[in-house]
């Protein structure tokens, strides 16, 4: 089988799966080889569709932001997907983990654009003239695949996107990478730790980020969201009434149900 046709019957696994609310499709069967490149024109193929019917992009997502999480999935970099419209959950209302096939939780946060980026972003210095306020964020990625996932899977399913909450908008603090975050169950903490816990700090994660989006062609629009990934460790998504305590950021309070 051609290399196009292997691509164009993964992209129609992945398509299927979502209209049919069916497990993420591991890709080995029609791809073996599938590599970073063509994960990501697989994604933007099925992003695309989405938004042919009616969605919208309203940021990013970024995963696997530590090297312990990129080399169980075969990488050697972080990964990104787009957060899409109808995937954005009010918190104020209870999510049911029966939407997922494997949901778990993650304590992010999050950045919005306050203009567009037309071009690649050089440094640090240069990316604050663009972002100016954060968010405290949970996000709900469902990672229930059909079999094990490899890296190039996860990146094709859109890096397992399935909801996600944003909290009040705020000016970044002084401190951005050294606030003590915890999320707790029923008043029990489960996961303790500093919101620079994402590669090599919130900044270092936004500019990778926005150099990434770029360079795979996506847009990068003015109130676009940027989400820097999970700081916490991985927790399964049960039902519980949880809390995410972000320090001087806040508090975020959900609820999952069965």
């Amino acid at each position: 089988m051609e290399k196009a046709d292997q691509l164009d019957k993964a992209t129609a696994q992945v398509i299927n799966a979502k209209r049919h609310q069916k497990a993420a499709p591991v890709l080995e069967e029609n791809c073996p080889d599938l590599n970073v490149k063509e994960a990501y024109r697989i994604q933007q193929k099925t992003v695309d569709l989405q938004l042919h019917e009616g969605q919208r992009i309203v940021g990013y997502k970024a995963g696997l932001t530590h090297k312990k999480g990129q080399q169980a999935f075969g990488l050697n970099e972080p990964v990104t997907g787009a957060l899409l419209s109808d995937a954005l959950w009010q918190a104020d209302s209870d999510y049911s983990v029966s939407q997922g096939k494997k949901l778990m939780i993650e304590q992010e946060l999050a950045f919005r654009l306050d203009k567009d980026i037309t071009r690649a972003v050089y440094d640090v210095e240069e990316l604050r003239s663009y972002i100016s306020e954060v968010a405290p964020a949970i996000e709900l990625p469902d990672l229930g695949f059909t079999g094990k996932p490899r890296g190039v899977d996860v990146i094709a399913n859109n890096v397992a996107n399935r909801a996600f909450h944003i909290g009040q908008w705020q000016t970044i603090p002084d401190n951005l990478d050294s606030m003590n975050l915890s999320l707790s169950c029923n008043d029990q903490t489960l996961s303790q730790t500093q919101s620079g816990n994402t590669m090599e700090g919130q900044w270092e994660a936004l500019l990778w980020m926005v150099n990434q989006q770029f360079k795979l062609g996506y847009p990068l629009e003015e109130g676009h969201v940027l989400m820097t990934g999970n700081l916490v460790k991985l927790l399964p998504g049960k039902p519980c009434e949880y809390t995410a305590d972000f320090a001087n950021l806040g508090k975020l309070e959900f609820t999952l149900t069965r």
